[in-house]
C-alpha cells in the first residue's frame, strides 16, 4: 500500500479517508458476504 500511496502522491491519511468514504457509499466487507454468482430469470 504504501507504494501505491508514494506512486499516486497522496498520503497514508488520504488513502484512509478515500477508502472511508468508498465503504461508506458502497458498503464493505465486514460480514464477509460475497456474491459468486447471478442467475437471471428468463
Amino acid at each position: 500500500m504504501q507504494a501505491v500511496v508514494k506512486a499516486r502522491g497522496w498520503t497514508l491519511e488520504e488513502l484512509e479517508q478515500i477508502r472511508a468514504d468508498k465503504a461508506a457509499e458502497r458498503g464493505s466487507f465486514e460480514k464477509k458476504i460475497l456474491l459468486k454468482e447471478v442467475r437471471e430469470k428468463c
